[in-house]
């Protein structure tokens, strides 16, 4: 018995690690991968040798089987030539292990005695706000509200050289203020506005605290999007709260659940022939592809989509050649040469190319489609409240689209260098989610009940 009642002592602060691994995360406190990838290993091993025998056998192999593409990924994004060429082979190994810890920790969480994740959440976007606010005080300080459409045009010199000042922020990265890319810095607005779910879910009259905190923290990030909207975002928060309404009023049953399935499946399957003709037409050595490229070249709409506009020039410069044996792994170059090469796209499938090879963007897709299934049956199956369901829900798929069309890979404006997706404070967030929130498909009759 004293046993048990030191190991649970011992769990219990483990637990409170946890949340401190969490915090400064989300607060991205030092923004070192090193120092988040070192920390998680060491509650991963602690976590492993104390709450292992509360888990089924069965279940932890289908976890392990479930993190297999996160594996892939994360290991050609270690290993990439892309990552040999530009980072050390230790910052590398640490990196990978750290995502992998990181999933572990969350899918560990769920047995350690004083851990809730309703707490969890709270730290997160606690640490959230903290961090919005006093990057968005600087950036109005700086410059003034709306400034992306008033500065239109205008540019601010640093070291003699103009950059555009509608596209420039002021973000806390680490111990000091950055100058960032707008869109990098939205992500992190964005991501605390989803704590907007909270309100409908968390009971005000047994949880006010809580109420109340979830409003400042969904107040703080819309004021943040709205003082700081520009075009591209302006499309990102759309769909953002139109994801967030659905997950929020999402009919469970009934005909509107069949139509949003419907709609769903063949919104996929429309992004998926888009990508197929992409990948066909970057491919500038394959032959028997002109006819479908000139089709493309010779309309001015489908030029225009395809070929010349920001995006699509990204997108058909990562993919050129991306299968062939000396991209296959991912870029080999400078990386001063993918920024002034018009290389990234600002959503981390492609640009995961350049830095993982088109494997490990594959990898990263079966992931994304393991994950949906699992918060799937963590959503139906899980004893954990509505508002911490919900949370999950939202927090992931709003990186999701925020990252397929606007996470910026090249943050600081002054500082060139490209971030791997594994290095992004807010991907480990995520992973750490998806973690705890992983359900087993024969799980039927259990439930989870840490909330």
């Amino acid at each position: 018995m004293e046993q048990k009642a030191k190991v649970r002592e011992f769990s219990s602060l483990i637990s409170f690690f946890v949340f401190e691994l969490l915090s400064l995360v989300a607060f991205t406190l030092g923004n070192s991968i090193v120092l988040y990838s070192v920390i998680s290993i060491i509650i991963a091993i602690f976590v492993i040798f104390t709450g292992y025998r509360e888990f089924k056998k069965k279940e932890s192999m289908s976890f392990l089987v479930f993190l297999i593409p996160l594996f892939i990924f994360a290991a050609l994004t270690a290993f990439s030539p892309f990552a040999l060429s530009n980072v050390s082979i230790v910052i590398n190994i640490l990196s990978f292990l750290g995502i992998m810890a990181f999933a572990l920790v969350g899918y560990l969480s769920k047995v350690m005695p004083g851990f809730k994740i309703s707490t969890a959440l709270l730290i997160i976007y606690g640490s959230l706000a903290v961090l919005v606010a006093l990057s968005l005080l600087l950036t109005m300080i700086a410059y003034i509200p709306f400034y992306p459409f008033i500065y239109n045009g205008m540019a601010v010199y640093y070291n003699g050289t103009p950059y555009p000042a509608y596209t420039d922020a002021k973000q806390l990265m680490g111990f000091a203020f950055s100058d960032v890319s707008l869109e990098y810095f939205s992500l992190f607005s964005t991501l605390l506005f989803t704590s907007v779910v909270g309100i409908r879910f968390v009971n005000r009259k047994e949880n006010r605290l809580e109420f109340v905190l979830y409003c400042i923290f969904a107040s703080l990030g819309l004021l943040s999007m709205i003082l700081t909207i520009n075009k591209i975002n302006a499309i990102t928060d759309v769909l953002v709260v139109f994801f967030l309404l659905f997950v929020t009023f999402y009919p469970k049953k009934g005909m509107p659940s069949k139509i949003l399935k419907y709609l769903l499946f063949v919104g996929l399957m429309f992004l998926f022939l888009a990508f197929v003709v992409f990948f066909i037409n970057a491919q500038s050595e394959w032959s028997w592809a002109k006819p479908l490229q000139d089709m493309i070249g010779g309309s001015g709409i489908l030029n225009k989509v395809f070929n010349t506009n920001r995006i699509s020039l990204a997108i058909k410069n990562a993919l050129d050649g991306c299968i062939s044996a000396g991209r296959f792994f991912g870029y080999t170059g400078h990386t001063y040469v993918l920024i002034e090469g018009s290389y990234l796209s600002k959503s981390f499938i492609f640009d995961s190319i350049l830095t993982s090879g088109i494997l490990g963007a594959v990898s990263l897709v079966v992931f994304i489609v393991f994950s949906y299934f699992s918060l799937k049956r963590y959503f139906v199956l899980s004893n954990d409240n509505q508002a911490v369901k919900h949370l999950i829900i939202a927090f992931v798929g709003t990186f999701l689209i925020y990252g397929m069309l606007a996470l910026d890979s090249s943050p600081e404006t002054h500082n060139i260098y490209i971030q791997p997706l594994t290095c992004n404070a807010m991907f480990l967030i995520v992973i750490y989610l998806v973690g705890y929130s992983y359900t087993a498909k024969k799980r039927k009759n259990e439930v989870i009940a840490n909330a």
